[in-house]
């Protein structure tokens, strides 16, 4: 498996003998069996690795390593299925907006609103060309100063009635995050609802074109189709 992400997780636990390569910076969770390592992808670690199936399972919006792990296999001649959680979807009467990318973001929010932004650190920049409040989350650590951004601390994970009472008592309209989906950050869509706030979505970047699944289930379907030996090894 390619990738750091609950469903990549889960399938090293289920697969005896997998490989789990985590992307450069990433930790490795406790609790997770087997060989683990932390590199780039390329067709060299596949071929030294021995790998015969690869399981592509970074974060949604992690098109670009989906694009070196599938090019990769492609040249070492390795199956490989690309796993994509499915996004979100919204409950009836929901305020979303979606956005192409963050530079939108600016179009959708007015000025002077207080946002609640659940997103990567490279999506700040044009909220903070906003006359707006922003709020951050930090969920280890000392805060780090970031221009423009108050840090709110806290410990996962969060129920939908802790967000709603954060949301109040910071006084937020919008909630912006990235449409990764899964139950991580459910709760703050989920309070953000209840509370009638309006919510700025950010869609995902396009992956590359191959097979793809939206389980740990469905990849482990796919990999005893493809290389059924390892499925059941």
């Amino acid at each position: 498996m390619f990738g750091g992400t609950a469903e990549a997780l889960e399938l090293a636990r289920r697969i005896p003998g997998a490989v789990l390569l985590l992307p450069p910076g990433e930790r490795r969770p406790p609790g997770v069996p087997g060989s683990f390592e932390t590199a780039d992808i390329s067709a060299d670690w596949l071929a030294r690795t021995g790998v015969f199936g690869l399981i592509i399972a970074p974060h949604p919006f992690g098109a670009e390593s989906a694009r070196a792990a599938a090019a990769a296999a492609d040249e070492q001649g390795v199956p490989r299925v690309f796993l994509r959680r499915p996004g979100w979807r919204a409950p009836r009467g929901a305020r979303w907006h979606r956005a192409r990318s963050a530079e939108q973001l600016p179009r959708l929010i007015p000025a002077g609103a207080r946002i609640f932004a659940a997103t990567g650190r490279d999506d700040l920049a044009a909220l903070r060309r906003l006359n707006a409040r922003v709020f951050l989350r930090r969920i280890s650590g000392p805060p780090e100063p970031i221009p423009g951004v108050i840090a709110v601390a806290g410990t996962p994970p969060f129920t939908v009635r802790e967000e709603m009472r954060l949301f109040r008592r910071l006084g937020i309209d919008w909630l912006v995050l990235r449409d990764a989906g899964g139950p991580g950050a459910r709760p703050k869509l989920d309070a953000a609802h209840r509370l009638g706030l309006r919510v700025a979505l950010i869609d995902r970047p396009a992956w590359p074109d191959g097979p793809c699944v939206t389980t740990a289930e469905e990849a482990l379907q796919w990999l005893s189709r493809t290389i059924p030996s390892a499925a059941s090894s």
